[in-house]
Formats: structure tokens, C-alpha cells, sequence
């Protein structure tokens, strides 16, 4: 996994077959609690995002429909 933060939030590159682990959603020493996780589909990418302030369960869509790069996404 890398991990990039940018203005306010942290963005998680999956690998392909990875899965996000719960001390990377949850850690709070791990800022900011905007999370945008991103993975390959296919041939494409999803990407989706977690509040921790409100402590949402689920991982929210950014977009309809998948994105058509690492770099789209």
C-alpha cells in the first residue's frame, strides 16, 4: 500500500488482491481522517471514501462508474 496525504485528506494506493487492513482505516496516528482508498478493477480503478470523524461503517463511491487510470483516479 502507499499512502499519500494531500490539503486534508489520505489517499491509499491498494495493490492488486490487497486488502485494506483495519489499523489503516481506523489508526488515528495516521492523518487526516479523510480516507480515500483506490485499487484496480479489472482495467480500470475504483476509488472510495471514509469520514472517520463520523465514524461511517461504509466506504462511499466517489463516481459512478470506474475511473479508466491510476492517474484518472
Amino acid at each position: 500500500m502507499r499512502r499519500v496525504s494531500i490539503n486534508g485528506a489520505l489517499f491509499m494506493f491498494m495493490a492488486r488482491g490487497e486488502k485494506v487492513t483495519h489499523d489503516a482505516i481506523w489508526n488515528e496516528a495516521l492523518e487526516p481522517s479523510n480516507r480515500y482508498v483506490l485499487w484496480p478493477r479489472g482495467e480500470s480503478w475504483d476509488m472510495r471514501f471514509k469520514n472517520l470523524d463520523n465514524r461511517n461503517l461504509e466506504w462511499l463511491p466517489i463516481a459512478d462508474n470506474l475511473l479508466g487510470s491510476e492517474n484518472d483516479a
